[in-house]
């Protein structure tokens, strides 16, 4: 699959956020060669003005950060859960942001997010447009 930098989308478009737990669809997606499990990325978090990152990395990943600008991309800690994931929740008002995950040291874009933009390195990040 081919993909290619994709404009701001609303947040209807990007089809992926949403206000219960994430899914898990167990659809392994790839990522600049890493193997990751399909789970929605990006969601309205519980408390009120929240919004949930998660990542089920699939390949022994150690250690996983969030970083966006909405961090003025200081990466911050996800927190390892039971099954395996990272999550992060952060307290981001309403607006598009731009963010990348990383795992052990290695930048990458949401796997589970079409929405993204180019940026001043040659690369991408995803784009979450928070309602």
């Amino acid at each position: 699959m081919n993909r290619t930098a994709t404009p701001v989308l609303p947040i209807t478009d990007v089809g992926r956020v949403e206000t219960d737990q994430a899914v898990c669809h167990g659809r392994p997606a790839a990522n600049d060669g890493l193997l990751v499990e399909d789970l929605n990325m990006v969601e309205t978090g519980r408390k009120k003005g929240s919004t949930r990152f998660a990542i089920r990395p699939g390949n022994g990943t150690k250690r996983a950060f969030l970083a966006g600008s909405f961090t003025d991309w200081q990466p911050t800690r996800m927190r390892r859960q039971k099954d395996g994931s990272f999550v992060s929740v952060q307290t981001i008002p309403p607006g598009a942001y731009e963010y990348k995950f990383i795992l052990d040291d290695e930048w990458i874009v949401d796997p589970d997010n079409s929405a993204w933009t180019p940026n001043s390195f040659g690369s991408v990040n995803s784009v979450v447009n928070v309602a």
